[in-house]
């Protein structure tokens, strides 16, 4: 029993997972299925109050490559450091996750992929769909309701910052 957790937080995690539970069908896996997993890399950077992200994505089926960059709005950097403290880089991290799959949400639909991330609380967190930051569960949660509609099933694999080349486009 955790005596920090407040019974407003128990409340939300159950209502997210009656959300889930109702929303949930089964997948379905086709004989048809491409082997041929999407390949994508992401990288957040926070410097000097500010948070970009990046991206390098790869679908070896269709042969098409993108490379996606941007800048976090400063209204979810301030909500972060507000509640979270300073060190933001976790939550950039994830941001970046959630920008590619809403971004490609359609053409990632029933398939697979294998994600490239160099922020293991990042990556535990899209492992494991749950986090005690408050601001990194909220964000899981919208992933997981996204893959309730539109599933994509990803294998997510550390890579080293120096080895991730996603870190070109998070810095512009």
């Amino acid at each position: 029993y955790n005596h920090n957790v407040s019974t407003s937080d128990v409340r939300t995690v159950c209502d997210y997972l009656l959300a889930v539970a109702k929303s949930v069908q089964p997948r379905r896996i086709r004989l048809h299925d491409s082997d041929l997993p999407w390949i994508i890399y992401t990288d957040g950077a926070y410097e000097d109050g500010r948070g970009t992200w990046g991206a390098l994505v790869y679908d070896p089926l269709t042969g098409k490559r993108l490379v996606f960059a941007g800048e976090v709005p400063a209204v979810l950097t301030s909500y972060w450091a507000a509640t979270v403290g300073e060190q933001l880089i976790c939550e950039i991290e994830l941001f970046a996750c959630i920008c590619v799959r809403w971004h490609l949400r359609k053409e990632l639909n029933n398939r697979y992929g294998i994600a490239f991330i160099d922020n293991e609380s990042s990556r535990m967190t899209l492992i494991k769909r749950n986090s005690p930051s408050h601001a990194m569960f909220l964000m899981v949660s919208l992933l997981s309701l996204l893959d309730v509609v539109l599933p994509f099933s990803v294998w997510c694999d550390r890579v080293l910052s120096a080895s991730n080349p996603a870190d070109l486009p998070s810095r512009g």
